[in-house]
């Protein structure tokens, strides 16, 4: 979406892992502890998404309703996703397909779909309407996106 001129805030979690692999850390160390890591990166993402004001249109690779379900499956109390979840309101949420390229991109396939039901869920019960954009080319999702939205691209 970046390149139709549309502001884009990036995984917040892919961006830490990449500063603190590239100071000499491990991702093993990184993700030793799964819990403090969700907890940063809950952090991370209500910081950012914070700074951008809810009248401008601005995409999220991930939003707090993800941390909702990374919490949740990682086992922890919700509690604290949820309301940073509550006190940011998105326009609109779209759930993704993974293409076949990102499919065991991570690791185990049965982790990343109960990953993304619980994504599923964390939106819905957070009252999202939720469009899934399925696993067709990018320039196909993005006229899905940009239909839904009434943009032009």
């Amino acid at each position: 979406m970046s390149f139709l001129g549309y502001k884009t805030v990036p995984e917040n979690a892919r961006l830490f892992i990449d500063q603190e692999v590239s100071q000499g850390r491990a991702v093993s160390d990184i993700r030793a502890d799964e819990q403090e890591f969700q907890r940063k990166i809950l952090a991370l993402n209500k910081e950012v998404a914070e700074r951008f004001p809810s009248e401008e249109l601005t995409f999220f690779d991930r939003g707090l309703g993800d941390s909702i379900a990374y919490f949740t499956v990682h086992r922890m109390d919700p509690a604290p996703a949820i309301q940073a979840a509550r006190d940011i309101q998105y326009r609109k949420v779209f759930l993704f397909d993974r293409l076949a390229s990102q499919r065991n991109q991570f690791g185990d396939e049965q982790i990343a779909s109960e990953i993304e039901a619980a994504i599923e869920r964390a939106y819905t019960d957070l009252g999202y309407e939720i469009t899934r954009v399925p696993a067709v080319s990018i320039p196909e999702r993005v006229t899905l996106i940009l239909d839904t939205l009434e943009l032009e691209g």
